[in-house]
């Protein structure tokens, strides 16, 4: 304000009143003020895990199928029913790449994995699903694995029989998750039909390890002699692992990897836990799992960890297996899993990748993962 009076009690009766001295700290303040408030409010916003990509591995970029007729033969109660699932729009045209899911023990149902079947089929790929558990109260005197061996095997060449031309088995790949991954590991060597590719998430090479104590006083596994029978593995292996897996920890992967001199190429990973947004994402032995089922939550998390569908699965499992179906290179992996992973717009910290923890040989040609930075580097011989 110029040339008015001043307030009452001033001694500036008509000249110049001057106020920047009051106003400029006031002004200082305000934006001080909001600046702190910003800050504050970005702090208290939890972040939270990215969606599902549009683009690389695990992304919705190769959809071309709206969906997927299920057929299925063979008895739950047995153990030995087969799901198959036919996209209305196979990715060849008039045949298709097969994806062999293997569950994990007690994991029956299909729509425990379903979103990842999802993924596959919308991507124009069938799937095979073989139950080698035996359903209702028979699941805990089901033991034998050599039988469910046998039943996967089995349930997976009845699938194919009736797929007819539709499968193009040279165009075959196994993923196989805990007891699941024991099973893939040892398929070759069992006479199961040749694999293009494997990918080995928390395989459970040691059925004693982790498990609850009331489970060890209810069964007694009999156990496939693996050892014997993994070393006829050719075709290229990725193993999947977590740092909190407590049921099959990284040390057996580590065992396996060891164990397949003769794979086209071998590798492992092992995703980490990343905390720092919400929820927080625990690379635990139930991460490749989307759904529960039937079994309550806490007796889930007796048996390793809990069963979202989140960017662990689309980031880390589902991008192994999506850039082992691209071919003919080597999976480098899909980027971090975690709350920033890729897609986090600023504030925490990158999302954590996962660590290379073994490798069989130099891997320049790596394909690019389009999501984050990849797993890192190949060609190291860090297994311990």
């Amino acid at each position: 304000m110029v040339g008015g009076p001043g307030p009452p009690g001033d001694d500036h009766q008509g000249g110049p009143l001057h106020t920047t001295t009051t106003r400029r700290p006031v002004g200082r303040l305000a934006l001080g003020l909001a600046v702190a408030g910003a800050i504050l409010l970005a702090a208290c916003t939890p972040v939270t895990p990215p969606k599902r990509p549009t683009s690389g591995p695990g992304s919705t970029a190769s959809y071309i199928s709206s969906g997927a007729t299920e057929l299925s033969e063979g008895s739950g109660t047995s153990g030995t029913r087969v799901w198959w699932y036919v996209p209305k729009t196979l990715k060849g045209g008039s045949s298709a790449p097969v994806v062999v899911l293997l569950h994990g023990f007690m994991l029956l149902a299909p729509d425990i994995y379903r979103p990842m079947i999802d993924h596959y089929t919308r991507q124009g790929i069938i799937v095979i699903y073989p139950q080698f558990n035996k359903g209702g109260f028979d699941v805990l005197s089901d033991t034998d694995q050599n039988a469910m061996l046998t039943k996967a095997i089995a349930g997976t060449n009845l699938a194919l029989s009736r797929l007819g031309a539709k499968a193009d088995t040279s165009k075959l790949y196994l993923f196989g998750h805990s007891l699941g991954g024991l099973l893939a590991s040892v398929w070759q060597g069992a006479g199961g039909p040749t694999p293009k590719g494997i990918v080995l998430a928390n395989p459970s090479t040691d059925a004693s390890v982790g498990m609850p104590d009331f489970v060890k006083g209810l069964v007694n596994i009999t156990p496939i002699p693996y050892t014997s029978l993994v070393g006829a593995t050719t075709a290229p292996t990725v193993v999947l692992t977590g740092d909190a897996d407590t049921i099959a920890p990284s040390s057996q992967s580590i065992d396996l990897w060891n164990r397949i001199p003769s794979a086209a190429a071998r590798s492992v990973f092992q995703a980490r836990s990343d905390d720092h947004g919400k929820p927080a994402l625990t690379a635990d032995h139930m991460s490749p799992i989307q759904d529960s089922g039937i079994i309550p939550s806490w007796l889930m998390g007796t048996f390793g960890g809990d069963a979202e569908d989140d960017a662990m699965d689309w980031r880390f499992y589902e991008s192994a297996l999506d850039q082992m179906l691209a071919g003919p290179r080597r999976p480098r992996g899909g980027g971090g899993a975690g709350a920033a992973g890729g897609g986090g717009g600023g504030g925490p910290p990158p999302a954590r990748q996962p660590a290379v923890h073994a490798s069989d040989r130099a891997h320049s040609s790596a394909p690019s993962s389009g999501v984050a930075t990849g797993f890192g580097a190949f060609g190291r011989r860090t297994a311990q």
